[in-house]
């Protein structure tokens, strides 16, 4: 799922720059961007994504790392210790946590993995809105022939732009809901999780 993914959000990135579909290719894993070009000569090339960074950094102090579920889902995983009938999970920039005691309650690895697949849609909703980042192209492309350290910026970092248009549309779903899950991003994620 992960390796569709990151070919849609590629196939879909390069068209926002107007580039043959296959030109570039990318892969998110946590605040990790890997970059293959494929035009001219192949390379690749890593970016390190400072939003994510940041909130992963912090979650390494507040939440318990899981390396065996970061190993299967090629994501950032963490548990919290929360009531049981408090949130589930969540996933914000660059990982997911989900509710230890709540995973306790639960009877079968079935529903394991439905919490965690609807974390994950989560995330690849996130991927999915990073084409956005075509429109600041032109003007940083522009502002780094002109100054050393935004070049070095665009060159090693992969600014995440995106999080402007992802968290406001989140949030005006969320102000207009009638429920939790009457939000176009609860359901998409439920429907690809449980069927919901």
């Amino acid at each position: 799922a992960k390796l569709v993914n990151a070919t849609g959000t590629s196939i879909k990135e390069n068209a926002a720059f107007n580039k043959d579909f296959w030109e570039k290719w990318h892969i998110n894993i946590g605040f990790n961007r890997i970059e293959l070009n494929t035009k001219d000569k192949f390379s690749v090339h890593y970016k390190l994504m400072p939003v994510a960074f940041v909130y992963t950094a912090d979650a390494f102090f507040r939440f318990d790392f899981d390396f065996k579920q970061s190993f299967r889902t090629g994501e950032f995983v963490f548990s919290f210790v929360g009531d049981r009938n408090s949130i589930h999970g969540f996933a914000t920039a660059g990982y997911m946590a989900l509710n230890s005691n709540y995973l306790k309650k639960l009877s079968t690895q079935d529903e394991v993995f439905r919490l965690s697949t609807h974390e994950i849609i989560h995330l690849y909703q996130s991927n999915d809105f990073s084409i956005f980042n075509a429109f600041m192209y032109k003007p940083m492309k522009h502002w780094s022939e002109q100054q050393k350290t935004v070049k070095w910026i665009n060159t090693y970092l992969y600014p995440e732009y995106h999080y402007l248009i992802l968290r406001p549309a989140y949030l005006i779903e969320t102000a207009s809901a009638k429920s939790y899950y009457d939000n176009f991003f609860e359901h998409e994620a439920g429907y690809y999780s449980e069927g919901l």
